[in-house]
C-alpha cells in the first residue's frame, strides 16, 4: 500500500484536499481486508445514498439489499436492488436471507449493539459473514469524544460543519475486547480485526495538525501499537 511523505501530506492539507486525501487513504486500508462479495446476496446496513468504502466492490455481488432509517437517502442509492427503511435493531428481512452483511459507521451509534449483532446473526445464512467498519474507541479522537460527551461533540460539529448529528454516538462496541464478547454472545465469531490509520476530518483545516496526526499514526504502527489507531474493520462469521 502506497505511503506518502509527510511533506506530501502537509501539501494536500494546505491545498484544501485533506478530507479527500484522508478518505482515499482510509478506503484503501479498509478494502485491504479480504472480503468476497462475488455472487453473494449482501445486506448494506445504514446504506445511505452510497457506501463510502465498498461501493465499487458491491458491484461484484449478485444482489444488494439496502437498509437505512432515512427513506430519501435509500432512494438515492444506485448500488442497491432492494430498498428497506427500518431500524437496525429490528431489520425487516427474513431469517437466513443474506450471505453477507456490511456495516460502515453504524454500530458506534447503536444504543443496543447486542441487539444489532443478534439481528445480523438472524438474517445471515449459516456460515455467512458480516463486516463492520467503525471507529476504534482506543484512538485518541474517539476517546476524547466519548469522555467529553455529546454537548461538546455537538459544539465541535456546529463550528466545523455548521450542523450537528441527529443521532448519538455511544461507542458501546468499539474495542476489540467488547466486540469479541458481544459477537460471541450473538452467535458470531470474530475472524479478523484490522486497524486503520484514520485521521479526524476536523484536522484537515489545519495542515500542521493534520501532518502531526499522520506522523503519530506511523509512529504507533512502527512500535506495534496498531490498536491505538482511530478506526477498525471487524470481520465475523455466523457460527
Amino acid at each position: 500500500m502506497k505511503t506518502y511523505s509527510l511533506s506530501k501530506v502537509y501539501s494536500e492539507a494546505r491545498c484544501g484536499n485533506g478530507i479527500n486525501f484522508n478518505h482515499e487513504s482510509c478506503k484503501a486500508h479498509v478494502n485491504a481486508v479480504p472480503i468476497d462479495f462475488f455472487g453473494k446476496v449482501v445486506l448494506d446496513v445504514a446504506c445511505g445514498h452510497e457506501n463510502p468504502f465498498f461501493s465499487e466492490r458491491l458491484r461484484e455481488a449478485k444482489y444488494v439489499i439496502g437498509l437505512d432509517g432515512n427513506g430519501e437517502e435509500v432512494q438515492k442509492n444506485s448500488m442497491i436492488h432492494e430498498r428497506h427503511v427500518g431500524d437496525i435493531h429490528a431489520m425487516p428481512l427474513a431469517d437466513n436471507s443474506v450471505d453477507m452483511v456490511v456495516s460502515v459507521d453504524t454500530i458506534e451509534h447503536s444504543v443496543e449493539p447486542d441487539l444489532f449483532l443478534k439481528e445480523c446473526h438472524r438474517v445471515l445464512r449459516s456460515g455467512g459473514q458480516a463486516v463492520f467498519a467503525t471507529p476504534n474507541l482506543l484512538g485518541y479522537k474517539n476517546a476524547f469524544a466519548k469522555v467529553s460527551g455529546k454537548r461538546l461533540f455537538d459544539f465541535v460539529w456546529r463550528v466545523f460543519h455548521s450542523r450537528q448529528l441527529d443521532y448519538d454516538t455511544c461507542y458501546r462496541c468499539n474495542t476489540a475486547r467488547a466486540f469479541n464478547r458481544k459477537a460471541q454472545q450473538a452467535g458470531l465469531r470474530v475472524v479478523e480485526i484490522r486497524y486503520v490509520p484514520e485521521i479526524s476530518w476536523f484536522l484537515a483545516k489545519f495542515p500542521l495538525a493534520f501532518t502531526i496526526a499522520h506522523a503519530y499514526n506511523r509512529a504507533v504502527v512502527a512500535i506495534g501499537l496498531e490498536n491505538l489507531l482511530g478506526y477498525m474493520v471487524v470481520k465475523v462469521v455466523k457460527m
